[in-house]
């Protein structure tokens, strides 16, 4: 009889320990986003699943319909017989490839909150008098500051109501029209979002704004959030060095500082100047551009160890490109540091 339990056991471990092979699909979007999903692919490998990732360089309109007709790479993507799939809700293409290689399984992805809008199409009920959408904001109502007039909430659900209707075509009618002629006539990206196994919100759901929620939803705020590290010997000098600390500028992988128009950059320069007490480390991607060699407080570099600096207690302030919505202080919550961040919005990220 004991042997029988033994053999029962063990066979019930090896059933506990089963993997999955997943594909992670990444376009080379933007950097921030190919490592968002090259983190949760990292994460699954630790969980112990077979993962593949495959990140191109480009999957729109055009150039999605030259990857679901390329034969060769489908056929190779198919014959994986992955059991999941993962990509970003904001990429079409990763649907249209669902459709050709007939994966019924994936996860859908929001690299920021859950916007409203989206989540209406999910199910989830909307609650735009207080929970404002932000995608549609530029164009038809400006966002309004909280605390909410009555017309503050009236803008917020006429956005909705057009949001609604236009998010699915904005967003997937491209690629929606140049690949049905592969994959026929009844392919509808937003049918497929709605059919995603879970969703995961890159949110911490404790800092979330209070809305209604799905057993859908995974909240997946910090995921792959490393521990901050001992400076360089070269920044731990500044911040030694510096007699009323240290503001950190960057903008991100999307909004480089090169690329900003002169007066911009003077406009900068200018408020650098009139505080010669603080050192600025600015992420700034050229660095043999002259025009910054006259500011002693002011160090540029192309690269700057963000989360390090952040946690250091001569870091005094954050000038920064949101660039995952209400999650971008993350790092600083997980740390339990206190920070005044600067948020320096561009579109599609969340004025809340």
């Amino acid at each position: 009889m004991k042997p029988i339990f033994c053999i029962v056991l063990l066979l019930s471990c090896i059933r506990c320990i089963q993997t999955y092979k997943i594909l992670v699909y990444s376009p080379q979007f933007a950097s921030s986003h190919v490592n968002f999903m090259g983190t949760i692919a990292d994460v699954l490998v630790q969980g112990g699943h077979d993962v593949a990732l495959k990140t191109l360089s480009d999957s729109f309109a055009t150039l999605c319909k030259y990857q679901i007709i390329d034969d060769k790479i489908m056929n190779q993507i198919k014959s994986e017989n992955f059991d999941l799939a993962i990509g970003e809700i904001f990429d079409a293409c990763f649907y249209a490839i669902l459709k050709r290689i007939q994966l019924q399984n994936y996860i859908t992805v929001f690299s920021n909150a859950l916007f409203p809008i989206a989540a209406s199409h999910l199910g989830i009920p909307a609650t735009p008098s207080f929970l404002h959408d932000n995608i549609f904001r530029y164009v038809m109502f400006e966002h309004s500051p909280p605390p909410l007039t009555y017309i503050g909430r009236a803008k917020g659900i006429v956005n909705h109501v057009l949001g609604y209707n236009l998010f699915p075509k904005f967003f997937f009618g491209n690629i929606e029209e140049i690949t049905r002629p592969v994959l026929g006539q009844d392919f509808d990206v937003m049918s497929m979002v709605r059919g995603s196994s879970l969703i995961f919100a890159n949110v911490d759901e404790h800092i979330d704004f209070p809305r209604p929620v799905s057993h859908k939803i995974v909240y997946i705020g910090g995921i792959g959030q490393a521990k901050p590290k001992a400076l360089e010997q070269k920044y731990q000098q500044l911040m030694d060095n510096s007699r009323k600390g240290v503001i950190l500028v960057s903008f991100g992988s999307i909004a480089l500082s090169y690329q900003m128009l002169d007066e911009q950059k003077q406009t900068l320069l200018s408020v650098f100047k009139d505080f010669p007490d603080i050192t600025f480390l600015w992420k700034y991607e050229k660095e043999d551009d002259n025009f910054t060699a006259n500011y002693k407080n002011l160090v540029i570099g192309k690269w700057l160890p963000q989360a390090d600096l952040l946690n250091q207690s001569r870091n005094a302030l954050a000038v920064e490109y949101r660039k995952i919505g209400i999650s971008a202080s993350k790092g600083d919550l997980m740390n339990g540091k206190e920070k005044l961040v600067q948020d320096i919005e561009s579109i599609l990220d969340d004025p809340r």
